[in-house]
């Protein structure tokens, strides 16, 4: 699942003339500050690969998605004719 995620971000001129003019961090709202070890970083959604903005590194890292936490729910519909009793024995959900 983590070939899924390497890809890299995607920035439009707009994109950067935001990260560029802006001031304060876009997750936690604080004003950033020059002797600011905690710097501005580009902040982007690792599945779509999109900039979502201007954040603190520690926002940003604070928000980090696992690749192998996210659950995909599945819907099974229409299991005539399918012995469907052994879909239900074997959801992880039911045990």
């Amino acid at each position: 699942m983590r070939e899924h995620f390497n890809k890299l971000l995607k920035m439009t001129a707009e994109n950067e003339r935001d990260f560029q003019n802006s001031s304060s961090c876009y997750i936690c709202g604080r004003k950033y500050k020059v002797s600011d070890q905690n710097k501005p970083v580009r902040d982007h959604c690792h599945i779509t690969c999109k900039y979502r903005g201007s954040a603190h590194e520690y926002c940003n890292f604070k928000l980090r998605t696992d690749p192998e936490s996210i659950k995909i729910p599945v819907i099974f519909h229409n299991l005539k004719g399918y012995d469907n009793l052994k879909v239900y024995l074997m959801s992880p959900v039911l045990k």
